[in-house]
């Protein structure tokens, strides 16, 4: 497992800790029975690790493809 980590793009990487963290945050706020701007505040910070993830994923495999273009040149 700590090999597939180590193979994800740091972006992604980031993206799945934030992911986590607003995980917990949104957990501890509907445990806490808070007011809904904070839970949607937990929720954007879930999707901007989300979008971090897949930021990585694809500036990952832009860079992956420009190398193997420039090897087969």
């Amino acid at each position: 497992m700590l090999e597939t980590w180590r193979a994800l793009p740091l972006a992604a990487r980031a993206g799945l800790a934030v992911m986590w963290a607003g995980l917990i945050l949104d957990v501890t706020l509907h445990a806490l029975s808070a007011a809904v701007a904070p839970e949607h505040l937990a929720h954007a910070v879930v999707l901007g690790g989300m979008v971090l993830v897949i930021g990585g994923v694809i500036a990952d495999g832009v860079a992956r493809s420009r190398v193997q273009q420039r090897s087969r040149a």
